[in-house]
């Protein structure tokens, strides 16, 4: 029970405190794509119980929601990785660079799939390999640019 009772003290609350803003601040884009999904789930699934009285402007807003939440949901692993990779980079204008790509992506991402195809078999076959290329992409992105070359394998 004490082991409890030092988990939910005021001390460590602070210190979860504490560390959570550290987060923000090492991770701002990754944590408004985070909080974005999350609304826009939320928004998604709101609306699924509703009743409208036009169906095609309701299966348009309906679908708009899923396909800002499909993006924000890859811009997670995409931008973090990116932070975590600009971290280990030189120089202003790589820095820039390596933030601004993965946003010129994820625009590209979200334009390139009308609403339309958002049901279509392609479309989620599309959205997973993404979605688990962007994952691979965290796990070697600290290891990219270091001088060890099996830094990622040891």
């Amino acid at each position: 029970m004490s082991r409890v009772k030092k988990w939910f003290s005021a001390e460590a609350l602070r210190e979860i405190v504490r560390q959570f803003a550290g987060l923000h601040r090492r991770f701002p884009l990754t944590m408004l794509c985070s909080l974005l999904a999350t609304v826009f789930l939320v928004l998604y699934v709101r609306a699924e119980g509703r009743q409208y009285t036009s169906i095609d402007g309701y299966r348009q807003m309906h679908w708009s929601y899923m396909q800002f939440f499909l993006t924000f949901l890859l811009a997670v692993p995409l931008l973090f990785s990116a932070e975590v990779l600009s971290e280990n980079v030189s120089g202003l204008y790589k820095k820039l660079l390596i933030k601004t790509v993965p946003i010129g992506v994820l625009i590209l991402f979200f334009f390139s799939n009308p609403l339309s195809q958002i049901e279509d078999q392609t479309f989620l076959i599309r959205f997973a390999v993404l979605f688990v290329a962007f994952h691979l992409l965290v796990a070697f992105a600290p290891f990219w640019n270091s001088p060890h070359s099996n830094g990622f394998w040891q």
